[in-house]
């Protein structure tokens, strides 16, 4: 009686593993894009983070050092062109003299191997509501770029994260009615009045983050004011 008790037992056992393996399999071919979402959180969150930390460490150097919006330096060992005085000047991001912070490379975390991913520093884009806006390079933000952003412009699941966390609701994403985004020249100490950062909707209007989608050639950037002016 025993023995056949634990065959009914391990019987069961096995039936629900089954059943349980059954469901695992169904669950993950659903959709095909669960790890890409799941990809996309991770690093949504990453941006975001890095993004606050390094307005952080701008208003330390600023209020600590007494750096000028000028004297800024973004040299880095991930980006070249950023150069803006000395690398152990008191007002380098990224050396220990300074706010001693490490660039990150958000191509490898998205597994991007090209332009896509890129971060950008930029003393030529301007947020409407951020600031003051007189159209002069007086008014330009300091600004942090990262271009991608999603290679799919039917699902921009990394997009529509970054909004999420950054409490922006919009069943779509915001596409800039300027298109003008300037990500050309690396920030070295100048303000150049070259691009507005605004969209249709004014979903961004005064959003010192957020993402959007450049309306021309549909590329999609997550931007972040470092420093309103």
């Amino acid at each position: 009686m025993n023995a056949k008790g634990n065959a009914l037992f391990l019987i069961l056992i096995a039936v629900a593993l089954f059943a349980a393996l059954s469901y695992a399999i169904t669950q993950s071919g659903r959709g095909g894009g669960g790890i890409d979402r799941e990809k996309a959180e991770i690093a949504a969150a990453q941006i975001v983070q890095f993004a606050g930390l390094l307005e952080n460490a701008v208003q330390k150097l600023q209020i600590l050092n007494g750096c000028s919006d000028t004297e800024l330096n973004f040299d880095n060992t991930v980006y070249t062109g950023y150069t803006n005085g000395s690398l152990d000047s008191p007002c380098s991001l990224f050396h220990p003299s300074g706010a001693g912070l490490t660039m990150p490379d958000f191509r490898e975390s998205l597994g991007y191997g090209n332009a896509l991913g890129l971060t950008y520093i930029s003393g030529s884009n301007s947020v409407d509501g951020v600031g003051s806006t007189c159209g002069t390079a007086t008014c330009v933000d300091l600004v942090m770029l990262v271009r991608f952003v999603d290679t799919n412009s039917t699902s921009p699941v990394l997009c529509n994260s970054i909004n999420q966390k950054l409490g922006i609701e919009s069943p779509t994403v915001p596409v800039d009615t300027n298109n003008n985004i300037h990500v050309g020249t690396a920030f070295t100490g100048t303000y150049t009045a070259t691009a507005n950062i605004l969209d249709t909707g004014n979903l961004l209007l005064g959003q010192h983050s957020g993402c959007f989608k450049e309306s021309a050639a549909g590329n999609y950037f997550f931007y972040h004011v470092l420093k309103a002016r």
